[in-house]
């Protein structure tokens, strides 16, 4: 599951590698409306639908949280 969603972002972000400890904004670049479109990727990738109170900006910061939130919503 990791890696598929390690994967996503690294397509997202438009390069080889990312780590799980690697920021989405500060490491990434990625801004508020490449957010949404990652969480709608990893949605459609897991066929998953997550709860709108998870998707705090504010709590979603990093690969690592972006995978827990995955882990908890399969």
């Amino acid at each position: 599951m990791k890696e598929k969603v390690l994967d996503i972002v690294a397509a997202m972000c438009g390069i080889d590698e990312v780590k799980e400890e690697d920021f989405l904004k500060e490491d990434l670049g990625l801004d508020s409306l490449s957010l949404v479109e990652l969480v709608a990727r990893v949605e459609d990738a897991f066929q998953i639908q997550f709860d709108m109170g998870e998707l705090d900006p504010n709590k979603l910061l990093s690969v690592e949280d972006l995978c827990l939130l995955v882990e908890k919503t399969l």
